[in-house]
């Protein structure tokens, strides 16, 4: 398949379904929101070495949620409009406006047509998600990213025997950015431009599948990824670094078993590359404990999780080989959802390398939020990865208000 012609009649579906629910005539329901949220950090170390501390990373950003509801008998269509507008420190690589979320979907019955920019999650484990390939992430926002990137895609979904089949044409992806100099949570310079090796194209058309069965205890995702890799390798060049992107061929697995308050959770991955000196194994164990009613109205989760790497020599470099996390969630169960999670991380070779974090997601009102989340991260020298991620112990503070 030629990618270029691909992609256009990739863009001109997108264009034509929008244009058909823009044209529809039968009375429909609509939705129109908006979020504005401002986030701030203190850091609590002095910085790297080399890193420029002027300007550290807080923003404001404004979001419109637009939302158009249309059915006819058993077809029910929905159209998401999400724009973003972000303002951040000038060194940052981010646009000021971008697609939080731009799609149509068509349902009717089991199947489902989706096309546009969408977020799409899978995976179980608390620390990191494995499978979870679809969207990338800016990497720009501190230790433990949670926004993704939106991915240009058309999904095809179906149920299937006992489950349901998900299937995934995705119109090149946005890759990992780094501010242009060495900055907090960036603490080596890497080139603007990134290299594209061994089959990866930024703007080829991709593919991936995901077959799901929900059982009365189990849940089991078979996931299948061909396309250039989201996550980059590094080389070397002078006193800076290289994103390299390969294409890789993976199967995902993701499973959680509930019994009674017990729940046990399993994430695998495989990836080959054509050069298999860039192939990776990961694997992801976990359990949660559930206690309900532990304090007045709310809800603890005890949390055990054990990460294990099996990565080739060029294979990109992985934080999270041979550690582990014990935590806690409690759900306060009030009326605006507001939760507590604490957790403690480290390295089970040395366990001097380790990461303590909290944070609170505290509802003030229907409409006013306050969050507040703090990591301490803490080396024993004998990791360079663990050194550069020490200076960037700090604490968030975000304020958000929707209408």
């Amino acid at each position: 398949m030629n990618p270029g012609k691909g992609r256009r009649r990739l863009q001109a579906l997108m264009l034509g379904l929008c244009w058909s629910v823009i044209q529809a005539q039968a009375e429909a329901e609509q939705g129109l929101s908006a979020k504005i949220a401002l986030k701030r950090y203190v850091f609590t170390s002095s910085p790297a070495d080399g890193v420029d501390d002027d300007g550290l990373p807080g923003t404001a950003q404004l979001g419109l949620d637009y939302q158009y509801l249309q059915s006819w008998d058993s077809l029910r269509l929905r159209l998401v409009v999400n724009p973003r507008y972000l303002a951040s420190a000038k060194r940052d690589p981010r646009p000021d406006f971008y697609w939080d979320e731009l799609f149509v979907l068509l349902e009717q019955d089991s199947r489902e047509l989706k096309v546009g920019r969408i977020k799409e999650h899978w995976g179980v484990m608390e620390t990191r998600q494995l499978v979870d390939v679809i969207n990338t992430y800016d990497n720009l926002d501190g230790l433990q990213p949670e926004e993704k990137l939106s991915q240009k895609a058309l999904k095809l979904g179906s149920s299937l025997g006992p489950g349901h089949l998900s299937l995934y044409l995705l119109d090149g992806f946005e890759p990992v950015q780094f501010y242009r100099e060495p900055a907090r949570f960036a603490a080596y310079q890497v080139q603007a431009s990134a290299e594209y090796i061994h089959g990866a194209d930024r703007d080829a058309l991709d593919v991936a599948a995901r077959y799901f069965v929900s059982l009365s205890e189990l849940d089991i995702g078979l996931s299948y990824f061909k396309g250039t890799n989201r996550a980059p390798a590094f080389r070397a060049e002078g006193d800076s670094l290289v994103a390299q992107y390969t294409e890789v061929t993976q199967w995902g697995l993701d499973a959680i078993w509930v019994r009674e308050q017990w729940l046990y959770k399993l994430e695998a991955l495989d990836q080959r590359v054509s050069d298999s000196a860039y192939n990776s194994r990961k694997l992801s164990v976990g359990l949660e404990y559930a206690i309900t009613r532990a304090w007045r109205d709310a809800d603890l989760s005890l949390i055990g999780e054990y990460h294990r790497d099996q990565d080739q020599r060029l294979a990109p470099v992985s934080i999270f080989d041979r550690k582990f996390l014990l935590g806690a969630r409690l759900e306060l169960n009030d009326a605006h959802l507001s939760s507590l999670f604490l957790g403690y991380t480290a390295q089970a070779s040395d366990l001097g390398n380790n990461m303590l974090s909290a944070s609170l997601d505290l509802g003030l009102s229907d409409a006013l939020r306050a969050g507040v989340s703090a990591v301490l991260v803490n080396s024993s020298s004998s990791d360079a990865v663990w050194d550069a991620l020490a200076s960037d112990s700090h604490l968030a503070l975000e304020l958000s208000y929707s209408f």
